[in-house]
Protein backbone atom coordinates (compact mmCIF):
# COMPACT_ATOMS: atom_id res chain seq x y z
CA UNK A 1 0.00 0.00 0.00
CA UNK A 2 1.60 3.62 -1.08
CA UNK A 3 1.39 6.01 1.46
CA UNK A 4 -0.49 9.24 0.70
CA UNK A 5 1.05 12.51 1.54
CA UNK A 6 -0.48 12.93 5.04
CA UNK A 7 1.24 9.45 5.99
CA UNK A 8 4.84 10.07 4.81
CA UNK A 9 7.22 10.32 7.56
CA UNK A 10 9.53 13.59 6.73
CA UNK A 11 13.09 12.34 6.82
CA UNK A 12 15.70 13.61 9.45
CA UNK A 13 17.90 16.57 8.67
CA UNK A 14 21.20 14.89 7.97
CA UNK A 15 23.97 15.87 10.21
CA UNK A 16 26.01 16.96 6.60
CA UNK A 17 23.09 20.05 6.67
CA UNK A 18 24.22 20.78 9.99
CA UNK A 19 27.77 20.62 9.46
CA UNK A 20 29.76 24.11 9.98
CA UNK A 21 30.84 25.66 6.80
CA UNK A 22 34.41 25.21 5.28
CA UNK A 23 35.28 29.44 5.37
CA UNK A 24 33.41 29.65 8.76
CA UNK A 25 36.52 31.16 10.07
CA UNK A 26 37.32 34.02 7.93
CA UNK A 27 33.41 34.45 6.83
CA UNK A 28 32.87 35.09 10.74
CA UNK A 29 35.59 37.53 11.00
CA UNK A 30 34.85 39.64 8.44
CA UNK A 31 31.07 39.53 8.68
CA UNK A 32 32.13 40.19 12.47
CA UNK A 33 34.11 43.34 11.21
CA UNK A 34 31.27 44.83 9.59
CA UNK A 35 28.64 44.13 12.24
CA UNK A 36 31.25 45.72 14.56
CA UNK A 37 31.72 48.62 12.46
CA UNK A 38 27.49 49.12 12.19
CA UNK A 39 27.05 48.47 16.17
CA UNK A 40 29.59 51.28 16.29
CA UNK A 41 27.89 53.63 14.17
CA UNK A 42 24.54 53.11 16.07
CA UNK A 43 26.09 53.73 19.09
CA UNK A 44 27.57 57.30 17.89
CA UNK A 45 24.43 58.52 16.70
CA UNK A 46 22.95 57.43 20.32
CA UNK A 47 24.75 58.81 22.06
CA UNK A 48 24.78 62.26 20.02
CA UNK A 49 20.85 62.21 20.44
CA UNK A 50 21.59 61.38 23.90
CA UNK A 51 23.80 64.72 24.42
CA UNK A 52 21.20 66.28 22.02
CA UNK A 53 17.91 65.69 23.92
CA UNK A 54 19.39 65.01 27.41
CA UNK A 55 18.94 67.69 30.28
CA UNK A 56 20.76 67.80 33.40
CA UNK A 57 18.01 69.86 35.02
CA UNK A 58 14.94 68.59 32.78
CA UNK A 59 12.41 66.14 33.30
CA UNK A 60 12.86 62.67 34.22
CA UNK A 61 13.61 61.14 30.75
CA UNK A 62 15.85 64.26 29.78
CA UNK A 63 17.81 63.47 32.84
CA UNK A 64 18.45 60.03 32.28
CA UNK A 65 19.15 60.85 28.59
CA UNK A 66 21.95 63.21 30.02
CA UNK A 67 23.00 60.75 32.52
CA UNK A 68 23.38 58.43 29.43
CA UNK A 69 25.96 60.58 27.97
CA UNK A 70 27.61 61.87 31.13
CA UNK A 71 29.08 59.22 33.13
CA UNK A 72 31.84 57.30 34.16
CA UNK A 73 31.90 54.62 30.78
CA UNK A 74 31.55 57.82 28.71
CA UNK A 75 34.47 59.77 30.28
CA UNK A 76 37.12 56.83 30.33
CA UNK A 77 36.23 56.11 26.50
CA UNK A 78 36.89 59.67 25.52
CA UNK A 79 40.17 59.56 27.75
CA UNK A 80 41.25 56.43 26.19
CA UNK A 81 38.93 56.81 22.66
CA UNK A 82 41.54 54.77 20.71
CA UNK A 83 41.82 51.68 23.33
CA UNK A 84 37.63 51.82 23.46
CA UNK A 85 37.87 51.85 19.94
CA UNK A 86 40.77 48.78 19.66
CA UNK A 87 38.73 46.78 22.77
CA UNK A 88 35.40 47.14 21.08
CA UNK A 89 36.56 46.08 17.39
CA UNK A 90 38.82 42.81 19.40
CA UNK A 91 35.38 41.87 21.22
CA UNK A 92 33.19 42.04 18.39
CA UNK A 93 35.73 39.88 16.00
CA UNK A 94 35.99 37.10 18.99
CA UNK A 95 31.97 37.34 19.54
CA UNK A 96 31.77 37.09 15.33
CA UNK A 97 34.66 33.68 16.02
CA UNK A 98 32.16 32.30 18.59
CA UNK A 99 29.04 33.14 16.31
CA UNK A 100 30.86 30.89 13.32
CA UNK A 101 31.73 28.07 15.60
CA UNK A 102 27.97 27.47 16.74
CA UNK A 103 25.70 28.96 14.14
CA UNK A 104 25.34 25.60 12.26
CA UNK A 105 23.55 24.83 16.18
CA UNK A 106 21.22 27.52 16.50
CA UNK A 107 17.25 27.51 16.00
CA UNK A 108 16.18 30.22 13.19
CA UNK A 109 15.29 30.30 9.75
CA UNK A 110 16.91 33.24 8.34
CA UNK A 111 20.70 34.40 9.22
CA UNK A 112 19.35 37.75 11.15
CA UNK A 113 17.42 35.48 13.30
CA UNK A 114 19.78 33.31 14.42
CA UNK A 115 22.34 36.40 14.67
CA UNK A 116 20.03 37.92 16.51
CA UNK A 117 19.59 35.30 18.99
CA UNK A 118 23.60 34.81 19.63
CA UNK A 119 23.42 38.35 20.14
CA UNK A 120 21.46 37.74 23.28
CA UNK A 121 24.86 36.25 24.50
CA UNK A 122 27.17 39.39 24.43
CA UNK A 123 24.48 41.66 25.51
CA UNK A 124 24.03 39.48 29.03
CA UNK A 125 27.56 39.86 29.20
CA UNK A 126 27.60 43.71 28.94
CA UNK A 127 25.15 44.20 31.38
CA UNK A 128 26.42 41.49 34.30
CA UNK A 129 30.02 41.69 33.86
CA UNK A 130 30.99 44.77 31.70
CA UNK A 131 28.87 47.37 33.26
CA UNK A 132 30.10 45.94 37.32
CA UNK A 133 33.70 46.23 36.04
CA UNK A 134 33.45 49.89 34.52
CA UNK A 135 31.70 51.03 37.95
CA UNK A 136 28.25 50.92 36.44
CA UNK A 137 26.90 48.79 38.45
CA UNK A 138 24.79 45.86 37.81
CA UNK A 139 22.82 46.59 34.65
CA UNK A 140 24.06 49.93 34.36
CA UNK A 141 22.42 50.79 37.70
CA UNK A 142 24.97 53.21 38.62
CA UNK A 143 24.63 55.17 35.68
CA UNK A 144 21.45 56.27 37.40
CA UNK A 145 20.06 56.38 33.88
CA UNK A 146 16.84 54.25 34.43
CA UNK A 147 16.46 51.29 32.11
CA UNK A 148 18.18 53.07 29.32
CA UNK A 149 21.35 51.34 29.48
CA UNK A 150 19.83 47.98 29.30
CA UNK A 151 17.53 48.70 26.42
CA UNK A 152 20.36 50.74 24.49
CA UNK A 153 22.65 47.95 25.11
CA UNK A 154 19.85 45.23 23.98
CA UNK A 155 19.09 47.25 20.80
CA UNK A 156 23.08 47.47 19.96
CA UNK A 157 23.31 43.89 19.82
CA UNK A 158 20.35 43.62 18.15
CA UNK A 159 22.16 45.41 15.36
CA UNK A 160 25.33 43.64 15.69
CA UNK A 161 23.73 40.33 15.54
CA UNK A 162 21.26 41.24 12.64
CA UNK A 163 23.84 42.41 10.47
CA UNK A 164 26.81 39.43 11.75
CA UNK A 165 23.85 36.85 11.16
CA UNK A 166 22.90 38.17 7.64
CA UNK A 167 26.20 38.51 6.21
CA UNK A 168 27.43 35.52 7.40
CA UNK A 169 24.90 33.28 6.02
CA UNK A 170 25.43 34.27 2.56
CA UNK A 171 26.74 31.96 0.71
CA UNK A 172 30.18 32.14 -0.81
CA UNK A 173 29.15 29.75 -3.80
CA UNK A 174 25.81 31.76 -4.02
CA UNK A 175 26.57 33.87 -7.73
CA UNK A 176 29.27 31.19 -8.86
CA UNK A 177 28.20 28.52 -11.55
CA UNK A 178 29.16 25.41 -9.07
CA UNK A 179 32.48 24.65 -10.49
CA UNK A 180 35.23 23.40 -7.83
CA UNK A 181 37.69 25.85 -9.22
CA UNK A 182 35.46 29.03 -8.62
CA UNK A 183 34.15 27.85 -5.42
CA UNK A 184 38.07 27.66 -4.09
CA UNK A 185 38.77 30.90 -5.70
CA UNK A 186 35.54 32.40 -3.89
CA UNK A 187 37.24 30.76 -0.53
CA UNK A 188 40.46 32.73 -1.62
CA UNK A 189 39.21 35.63 -2.20
CA UNK A 190 37.31 35.64 1.02
CA UNK A 191 40.28 34.93 3.08
CA UNK A 192 42.60 37.28 1.44
CA UNK A 193 40.40 40.27 2.00
CA UNK A 194 39.78 39.39 5.59
CA UNK A 195 43.81 39.54 5.66
CA UNK A 196 43.76 42.47 3.58
CA UNK A 197 41.54 44.32 5.92
CA UNK A 198 43.39 43.24 9.25
CA UNK A 199 46.49 44.13 7.73
CA UNK A 200 45.31 47.61 6.18
CA UNK A 201 43.46 48.55 9.81
CA UNK A 202 47.51 47.89 11.18
CA UNK A 203 48.90 49.51 8.59
CA UNK A 204 46.48 52.65 8.77
CA UNK A 205 46.71 52.81 12.21
CA UNK A 206 50.75 53.03 12.23
CA UNK A 207 50.08 56.12 9.48
CA UNK A 208 47.93 57.58 11.67
CA UNK A 209 50.05 57.54 14.76
CA UNK A 210 52.94 58.67 12.00
CA UNK A 211 50.98 61.23 10.64
CA UNK A 212 48.85 62.83 13.61
CA UNK A 213 50.72 65.82 13.58
CA UNK A 214 49.36 66.87 10.57
CA UNK A 215 45.76 66.81 10.96
CA UNK A 216 45.79 68.65 14.29
CA UNK A 217 43.82 71.64 13.20
CA UNK A 218 40.54 69.04 12.19
CA UNK A 219 40.58 66.16 13.84
CA UNK A 220 42.55 64.90 17.61
CA UNK A 221 45.25 62.41 17.71
CA UNK A 222 42.58 59.70 18.48
CA UNK A 223 40.44 60.41 15.59
CA UNK A 224 43.12 60.13 13.06
CA UNK A 225 44.06 56.91 14.19
CA UNK A 226 40.83 56.11 14.43
CA UNK A 227 40.27 57.44 10.49
CA UNK A 228 43.80 56.09 9.31
CA UNK A 229 42.59 52.62 10.71
CA UNK A 230 39.67 52.23 8.73
CA UNK A 231 40.61 53.64 5.48
CA UNK A 232 43.42 51.15 5.71
CA UNK A 233 41.29 48.44 6.20
CA UNK A 234 38.84 49.23 3.02
CA UNK A 235 42.09 50.04 1.14
CA UNK A 236 43.64 46.34 2.60
CA UNK A 237 40.65 44.77 2.23
CA UNK A 238 40.29 45.98 -1.96
CA UNK A 239 43.63 45.25 -2.39
CA UNK A 240 43.28 42.05 -1.42
CA UNK A 241 40.01 40.51 -2.99
CA UNK A 242 42.12 42.00 -6.62
CA UNK A 243 45.06 40.08 -5.72
CA UNK A 244 43.22 37.10 -5.85
CA UNK A 245 41.03 37.76 -8.47
CA UNK A 246 44.48 38.63 -10.59
CA UNK A 247 46.51 35.55 -9.18
CA UNK A 248 43.87 32.90 -10.53
CA UNK A 249 43.27 34.87 -14.08
CA UNK A 250 46.95 34.26 -14.21
CA UNK A 251 46.71 30.49 -13.46
CA UNK A 252 46.69 28.16 -16.35
CA UNK A 253 43.87 25.80 -16.22
CA UNK A 254 44.36 22.27 -15.26
CA UNK A 255 45.21 20.06 -17.88
CA UNK A 256 42.44 17.33 -18.38
CA UNK A 257 43.88 15.42 -20.87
Amino acid sequence: MVAGPSQMVRQPVTTEEHARREDWLSDSLLSGFVATVAMSVALAGAYGLANLLGDRTGNRVETWLYALSHNQITDRANDSLVLAIGLNLLLGLAFAVVYGLIEHRLPGRAGWQRGMLFALLPWLISIVFFFPVMDAGLFGADLHAGPFPVIGNLILHLIYGAVLGSLYAVDVDAWLDGSDEDHLTALDMQRDTMLGVLGGAVVGFIAGVLLRDQFTSIMNDSMTMLVGALVGAAFGGLIGSVMTEEHHDRTPPPDTH
